[in-house]
């Protein structure tokens, strides 16, 4: 590939980060031209990207808030016990803070007795980190995929919640016909799939492709709900709508 060719292509894959980061679509443009300069000198071209970068919004990062962590994976270590994976979704944690395993099952507290990072110890982590967290008293068993590690008491379990949903339309890859109260679709919440049933307000008879409804929905099984928890609804392993939890609605 010749040299100006590898720094258009540069300058295009930063135009396209420039924009995922929240940059106007004129920000991005000039920066990546400053980047696919081929005749300036390193130096240059660093100091150019350097001024532009400092403009650039970086994704906020909630560190403030109570910790919450989805669970993508888990661990058995020989010797040092269970360790759960994912990336921390807000707040902090440190080592020898109080943890709540929250949905899919009982809750359980525990203590976070390690914090690790790209196989490196650490003291703690903060949002938007990937780490493993050693939980002490915990087994294997005790922690999946679907559950939420958080800040004791800030976050509960529940099977019930009013939604505002998205039906995506056959060219988007949703549906092909409506549906009615009662239908029985799969909601993707904290990286795992759980069956779940709809109501459709009073008023409304069916729920059409291309539209957007509320739902009233109640799972199969508790999962840690809070308003604002965004979702899926699948069918046959494919998305067929999209929405937000508006309400909790504490089950009977």
């Amino acid at each position: 590939m010749s040299t100006n060719r590898s720094f258009l292509l540069v300058g295009s894959r930063v135009a396209v980060a420039i924009l995922f980061w929240g940059c106007d679509a004129a920000t991005s443009q000039q920066t990546a031209s400053t980047v696919a300069q081929p005749t300036s000198s390193k130096a240059e071209r660093e100091a150019r990207i350097g001024s532009r970068l400092a403009h650039i919004p970086l994704p906020a990062q909630d560190a403030d808030a109570p910790f919450l962590m989805p669970v993508e994976d888990v661990f058995s270590i020989v010797g040092r016990g269970t360790v759960a994976t994912g990336k921390v979704a807000r707040g902090r944690i440190k080592v020898g803070d109080e943890i709540e395993i929250v949905g899919l099952r009982q809750s359980q507290r525990r203590v976070a007795t390690g914090v690790e990072m790209f196989r490196k110890l650490l003291d703690g982590a903060v949002a938007g980190d990937n780490i493993g967290v050693l939980v002490r008293g915990a087994e294997k068993a005790d922690i999946q995929r679907g559950q939420v590690l958080a800040a004791p008491g800030s976050i509960a379990s529940d099977t019930r919640f009013t939604g505002e949903v998205y039906l995506l339309t056959r060219d988007e890859g949703g549906r092909d016909k409506p549906f009615a109260s009662g239908h029985r679709p799969q909601f993707y919440l904290w990286m795992t799939d759980v069956n779940g049933t709809v109501t459709l307000p009073g008023n409304v008879k069916s729920a059409v492709p291309g539209e957007r409804v509320t739902l009233e929905v109640e799972l199969s099984t508790p999962v840690a709900l809070e308003r604002g928890l965004r979702f899926e609804i699948r069918e046959s392993g494919r998305t067929v709508g999209v929405g937000a939890v508006t309400q909790l609605r504490t089950s009977p």
